[in-house]
């Protein structure tokens, strides 16, 4: 049987893995992009409810009303929080470019 040897070099390469800092940040607008659609869905699925004839006759009671309140809250939250996760213009653009996008 033959022995195989692989030399590893042990000091961390100076120069910044381009590839996989781009693949970070890719992965970072996805799944920030994620959150804002689901928040955005959220939002539609409240409005399609309130909208529809067959809620027009509910009354909310004061307790209700709060909850509803609280989930268009957590909703806003998320979408608010997602918007301020992702890249600004010149970040994108510097990424695009093959420049750090930091």
């Amino acid at each position: 049987m033959t022995e195989l040897k692989i030399e590893m070099s042990t000091a961390a390469s100076s120069t910044p893995n381009r590839t996989a800092e781009r693949e970070a940040f890719l992965e970072e607008y996805q799944r920030n992009m994620s959150r804002l659609c689901v928040a955005s869905e959220g939002f539609i699925a409240l409005h399609e409810l309130l909208s529809s004839d067959a809620t027009r006759d509910v009354h909310l009671s004061d307790s209700r009303r709060e909850g509803l309140a609280l989930v268009l809250k957590l909703l806003g939250d998320e979408a608010m929080a997602a918007w301020s996760s992702l890249p600004c213009a010149f970040e994108l653009q510097g990424l695009l470019q093959g420049g750090r996008h930091e």
